[in-house]
């Protein structure tokens, strides 16, 4: 139970092997059971080399690249495309995290992103999809 241990003692081993379900009653579901369910079940690797990757190698590195760069791009703000060496960036207010409905913050820079894919494709002669009718 709840012996000062945080609920640890309740925690289920990970999955691994032949299993094939994370629906069964012993998995541990948890974000970690079920990466390292992921990577013994679909994977040449293991846990621990991912998460190596992730904290400590090339993945901080790529993260800290790729944060740098969306910055420079986009003002830090975490949904733009470039389209045609164009940068098309979502200028709306954030939608936070209580529930709001995310098509008004998505919708309208969507639009913009298909208006300007059909754009670019028609003004070069190439295939436009129905979509863009």
């Amino acid at each position: 139970g709840d012996g000062g241990d945080g609920g640890d003692a309740k925690k289920k081993k990970a999955m691994a092997g032949a299993r094939r379900s994370l629906s069964e009653d012993d998995c541990d579901c948890s974000m970690e059971g079920v990466m390292s369910f992921c990577a013994a079940q679909y994977t040449s690797t293991t846990i621990d080399a991912l998460n190596d990757c992730v904290y400590e190698g090339e993945g901080e590195t790529l993260q800290k690249a790729s944060a740098s760069y969306a910055n420079n791009v986009a003002n830090g703000g975490p949904v733009w495309v470039i389209i045609n060496n164009d940068t098309v960036a979502n200028n709306n207010d954030d939608p936070g995290t209580d529930g709001d409905d995310q098509t008004v913050y998505y919708e309208p820079w969507a639009e913009t992103v298909l208006s300007d894919i059909c754009t670019y494709l028609s003004d070069n002669g190439l295939t436009v999809p129905s979509g863009c009718n």
